[in-house]
């Protein structure tokens, strides 16, 4: 197609476009970009099929108008159609059979180029007025098609239209016959063209198809079903079209009033979208592309994953092949989307067990109702867990918020880090040193970064900064702790209150903590709150956070509220807060 260019920042530009469809715009990723303040970012589409082009408004914040007509849906635009878009105004010369020969002449220079430098430079031709030509040659056509009328074999009967499909090859010859006529009476063009022909008849025009468009002798005339009155004698160029169908051409030889009925096949390149309900959107990411009922491309769909939604409903996921028939939303449905954290997760709904490889997981077409969810780093104790009450046409959404320490990074700078890894990109890392505390680290900073199971049992407290390694052979006695020495366990025993050491702990650094606590012997000195025992161990925990391991079993549960002291080796830390003492006994 060519369009001429008759105001605005291409004023006086005649560009032509092989694509069957072109997007004008601002944005970068148009067709034609224009650099005009008042065009939104995709302003307008052209679209050329079966030599007509349709022109849609891609939701413009200015709208588009057609010879000074506002458009609300596809219009079709006829060969010297003016369109204007922001201060763009423009007009269709040529469609590819079509053409208009009444523009200057103008040349497309370096100009057009920075606005749109995937565009070829083009350069048109002086012309001059082709109309007179071009209607001459027309009657010559009809001239030589009425001459060959003893040719071929159909016979209208009388006061019936002859229908003659414009679509037939060239070099199919086109005979007409009937018998006992002479010839200006077969419809001879010489004699027909001298006649003075009469406004007496009225066409009638349907189609059992809705929405279709019809032209008479190159007119708009409107949407069928149509009557049309005080039509001349003679034949008449009819043409009948609708976007997603294949346009049908034909002459009627109009001698009284007819009733025609057109039907049209359909374009299998479109989509038609329809839903139940309708005005529901069809999106890909982001991206709106249509509104039900329509037609569209099914190019614009294919390998994409598009979603549908439409308020008060739940947004479903879809792909071309689920909108080839009718689309049915169902008011009770409802979704749940769920993000985990970048390690690895174990998911349950109601006691089912969910598929955690794509994150997030999204789950649709849920009835309204309660759902349990409960989510748990694998290998972790870490867990959470959700009493969820979904609505119907909710799309409810779940961020997990579980911290551990799964990783273990090593930057070029010296630094070493224990936490979390949340996110990994192609340029940089989302780090949690601990919950809510995020650091985003550039992966060229980065020396090595692996997952590290022994951080919890290693002692590092979360978010610890790890200084020259001096923390983990500080802390290698935690799950195997060294033997008593014999009588030498009784010396220089320190004891110290439950409460004591958790003010300490929360006032002193890592390092300070262990340098107290670890490596020796010590007295701790709590009230009994849990029990528990197997057949190698027995555990009493001191206050809800020292637990102190016993070797052999022992299920006495008269422990439980006393005040004990318990003798040991070294304390260490378990997962992020739970002190721990092994190898432990009583003071009697």
């Amino acid at each position: 197609m060519k369009l001429y260019f008759s105001e605005g920042n291409l004023k006086g530009k005649l560009l032509s476009f092989e694509e069957a469809s072109i997007i004008i715009g601002r944005s970068h990723s148009c067709t034609l970009v224009i650099n005009d303040p008042k065009l939104s970012g995709k302003h307008v589409e052209l679209t050329q099929h079966d030599g007509e082009v349709w022109s849609e408004d891609l939701e413009s914040h200015n709208g588009v108008y057609i010879n000074g007509q506002k458009i609300a849906k596809a219009s079709r635009v006829k060969v010297g159609d003016q369109l204007k878009i922001g201060e763009e105004v423009f007009s269709l010369v040529e469609t590819g059979g079509k053409e208009l020969n009444n523009i200057a002449t103008a040349t497309v220079d370096s100009g057009l180029a920075e606005s749109d430098p995937d565009l070829p430079e083009q350069q048109t031709e002086l012309s001059f007025n082709k109309t007179p030509l071009l209607l001459g040659l027309f009657f010559v056509a009809f001239a030589y098609l009425f001459y060959e009328v003893d040719q071929r074999k159909i016979t209208p009967k009388l006061n019936e239209p002859v229908l003659i499909d414009l679509s037939v090859e060239q070099g199919d010859e086109i005979r007409l016959e009937q018998a006992g006529f002479s010839d200006n009476e077969t419809g001879n063009v010489d004699g027909a063209v001298d006649q003075e022909l009469e406004p007496e008849c009225v066409l009638n025009i349907s189609s059992p198809i809705e929405s279709v468009s019809v032209e008479v002798n190159g007119d708009y005339k409107g949407e069928l079903p149509i009557e049309l009155k005080s039509l001349e004698k003679g034949f008449h160029y009819i043409s009948v079209f609708k976007r997603a169908y294949h346009k049908k051409e034909f002459l009627l030889d109009l001698q009284s009033d007819q009733k025609v009925v057109v039907d049209l096949e359909r374009d299998e390149r479109y989509l038609d979208f329809q839903t139940t309900p309708n005005s529901v959107n069809l999106l890909h990411e982001g991206e709106h592309l249509a509104l039900s009922p329509a037609y569209i491309r099914k190019d614009k769909l294919e390998g994409k994953n598009l979603t549908i939604s439409l308020d008060s409903y739940s947004s479903v996921s879809v792909v071309l092949n689920d909108l080839i028939k009718l689309y049915e939303l169902h008011p009770n449905h409802c979704s749940l989307e769920i993000t985990l954290p970048a390690i690895d997760c174990e998911v349950n709904l109601n006691g089912k067990v969910l598929d955690s490889s794509e994150n997030p997981i999204k789950l649709e077409k849920l009835n309204a109702g309660e759902y349990f969810l409960s989510i748990q780093a694998r290998g972790k104790t870490v867990k959470e867990e959700f009493d969820l009450r979904i609505k119907a046409g909710e799309d409810k959404i779940i961020r997990s918020q579980i911290f551990t320490i799964s990783h273990f990074v090593k930057l070029k700078s010296g630094e070493e880090f224990y936490g979390m890894l949340q996110e990994k990109g192609d340029r940089d890392l989302v780090f949690a040193l601990e919950q809510g505390e995020k650091k985003r680290i550039l992966l060229k900073d980065i020396l090595s970064w692996e997952a590290s199971s022994k951080a919890e049992s290693l002692g590092i407290s979360k978010g610890i900064e790890v200084i020259k390694k001096k923390i983990l052979p500080l802390n290698e006695n935690i799950w195997e702790p060294r033997k008593y020495r014999g009588p030498e366990r009784e010396k220089n025993i320190e004891k110290f209150a439950v409460k004591e050491i958790l003010e300490d702990k929360s006032k002193m650094d890592l390092l300070s903590f262990f340098e107290k606590y670890g490596n020796k012997y010590l007295e701790v000195q709590g009230t009994v709150t849990a029990l528990s025992s197997n057949e190698n161990w027995h555990t009493l925990r001191l206050d809800d956070v020292v637990e102190c391991y016993f070797k052999g079993q022992n299920e006495d549960l008269s422990y439980y509220g006393k005040r004990l002291s318990v003798r040991a080796w070294s304390l260490g830390i378990r997962g992020l807060d739970m002190l721990v003492l092994t190898e432990c006994e009583l003071v009697e």
